[in-house]
This record gives structure tokens, sequence and C-alpha cells, in this order.
């Protein structure tokens, strides 16, 4: 299936209103296009079987929610995705890896991206990266061999990449990212272990001290 070369324009502040969500897709292409939603501009889903093959080219994305989201729904594997020549505005997650459901992402590739913050909430994530379970239903799924390549960020928000001691994320490469913070930021507590809640539960952080002037 190829996608090209169209735009899709919803409310801006409207819930569920993504702008393509692929489900059990393989062997898709989706080149030249503007989506702008309130909800997950692309969103790859494999609750019901695996996602693999997909091509990302020559987009521009908004979200007030995800610009390129994987998840929740991931109980198979998503693989074999790439993501390239890409401008992010004015979204919450950038790229956005939500395992939950026990499945696989791996061997995904995101390349030349320009990413840009300016979301209404107050914590963005350029990069969002988490292995959790939706449910005691649901084992740790795996995340493995993703690569950033090129990626240039500018937000008021940070990255956030973590797994578990049950399953561990391997194999991530990080090549040529630059990240600019664009509002002053306060990192005096941040020496201190603690926790804090992403998505659904708690889990353990420690941060870096640093200093933005």
């Amino acid at each position: 299936m190829k996608i090209r070369a169209i735009s899709i324009i919803n409310p801006f502040t409207g819930p569920n209103t993504d702008g393509i969500d692929l489900e059990a897709s393989k062997n898709v292409t989706i080149s030249d296009c503007y989506i702008s939603t309130g909800d997950d501009a692309i969103c790859l889903k494999s609750s019901q079987d695996t996602v693999e093959n997909v091509t990302v080219t020559n987009c521009i994305l908004e979200s007030d929610d995800a610009a390129i989201k994987f998840g929740t729904g991931s109980k198979y594997a998503i693989r074999f995705c790439t993501f390239n020549n890409i401008i992010i505005r004015k979204t919450r997650y950038g790229i956005s890896l939500f395992m939950l459901m026990g499945g696989t992402f791996e061997n995904n590739y995101f390349s030349n991206i320009i990413m840009e913050g300016g979301s209404r909430y107050i914590h963005e994530y350029p990069v969002f990266i988490d292995i959790d379970k939706r449910n005691e239903q649901y084992s740790y799924g795996k995340i493995r061999n993703i690569t950033f390549t090129n990626i240039d960020m500018y937000s008021k928000g940070k990255i956030l990449i973590t797994g578990r001691p049950e399953s561990n994320i391997e194999k991530l490469s990080l090549n040529n990212i630059r990240f600019i913070l664009s509002d002053p930021a306060d990192f005096k507590e941040a020496d201190k272990p603690g926790a804090i809640k992403i998505f659904l539960n708690l889990i353990p952080v420690w941060i870096w001290h640093l200093t933005h002037r």
C-alpha cells in the first residue's frame, strides 16, 4: 500500500483524532504528506498481528499528542520500519515507543528528523521509549535494535528511555543527536534518586545533574 501527497487536518485539541493508524499492516509507504492532528499523527499498532516493512519519508507531522507512535497496542512485533526526512512540530511526544502488551519492537530506524516542541503541555518528550505492562495479563515486551541518526531536537522537555530489570532495552544506537533546550530548566533536585509516574506505573529514576544557562 502507498499513501502519497495527502493532507490530514483534524481539530488540534480534539480527542481521538489520529491521522494514520496502521494496525497489523505490512509493506506500506507513506510519503510527502502533511498531517496535523489532536491525537497521534502516525501510529503503528500490533494488537492483532505483526507490523513490518513500513517506510515514512518526506512528511510534516504536527500532533497535540504523539507525532510518531509505536503502541500502545503492542502484542505482536513492529519491525523493519524506517522514518526518514521528517519535520515534527508542536508535539507532546515526538517519537514514542510504548511497549505495554508483551510484543517486540525491533530493527526500526529513525533518521534525518527535525523536531520542535512547543506543545501546550508542561512536560514534553522529544523521544520517549518505555517498557511496561498494561496489566498483569501481559509480560514485559522487548525493544531492541533501534537506531536514531541525524536528529535535531528543540524542546522544553526531556528524553526518556527506560527498560526493566526483567527486560532491558538492547542495542539502542544514537548517532549525531543534537538537543537544544528551548526554556531554562532548574535541575537542583535532579541528583536525588526517586520515582516518577510514567504512563501507568511508578518507575525508579536517576537523573544527571545538569545546569541550563
